[in-house]
């Protein structure tokens, strides 16, 4: 039970890939919508207990949502293109239109819908150090670089 071809919780070996195709090999679309609407459970739980409990700060509470889609959906997801970044605003605004018709907010609400979608999208992709974000650039322009 000690090789490693037995564990079960062991990832599969990407050793021999290069970084670019390593770090394109790990996202997940199931990740960043499963991750989406797993951060939008808290994120309306703490802006509503907000809303509640301290009114006057529900205009800045309104973000949090937004904050936790793209965070969870981030992680989750490991995305880097865009389409994890529309999946998670397409998710924010969708689960914002419910809450909309369910509470029936102002039309206030609607305008502030697109700045939380944005935050969510911004947030959404993995974050990367500089020589991830290299590696992935040089895939996606056709760089191949040599090996010494």
């Amino acid at each position: 039970m000690t090789e490693e071809s037995s564990n079960l919780y062991s990832s599969s070996d990407t050793s021999e890939l290069p970084l670019s195709e390593q770090l394109i090999s790990e996202q997940s679309i199931a990740g960043t919508i499963l991750g989406s609407i797993i951060g939008a459970i808290p994120g309306f739980i703490i802006y509503l207990l907000l809303l509640v409990f301290f009114p006057f700060y529900g205009v800045l509470s309104y973000f949090i949502p937004g904050v936790f889609i793209g965070f969870f959906a981030g992680f989750m997801g490991r995305g880097l293109t865009k389409l994890h970044r529309l999946i998670a605003a397409l998710i924010t605004l969708s689960s914002l239109l419910i809450l909309y018709f369910i509470f029936e907010f102002k039309t206030l609400v609607l305008g502030l819908s697109m700045i939380n979608c944005v935050l969510a999208a911004m947030l959404a992709n993995r974050r990367l150090n500089r020589e991830q974000e290299d590696a992935v650039f040089e895939y996606k322009i056709g760089l191949k670089r040599e090996k010494i």
